[in-house]
């Protein structure tokens, strides 16, 4: 195994604050703790994810869930 370089720390850091954002989207718009997971397409008992990425820890690495966070974030841009 390898340092980690560079741009695996930015990448890190950057689902890190993709994680906060679509989290403080969620609770703007008064989504339960259930919506949320759902949403975001996690198990709705796994509240430590959520609390996870509300602390800015970073999202997971799957396209499906870099696909809901798109999603989610376009519709708010797109209420606006």
């Amino acid at each position: 195994m390898g340092a980690v370089t560079e741009r695996e720390v930015t990448e890190s850091q950057d689902r890190g604050a993709l994680a906060k954002m679509v989290m403080t989207l969620l609770e703007h718009w008064k989504l339960s703790t259930e919506d949320q997971a759902a949403l975001l397409g996690i198990a709705t008992s796994n509240r430590a994810a959520l609390s996870n990425y509300r602390s800015g820890k970073p999202i997971g690495t799957s396209r499906d869930q870099y696909e809901r966070v798109g999603h989610l974030l376009g519709i708010h841009k797109n209420l606006r």
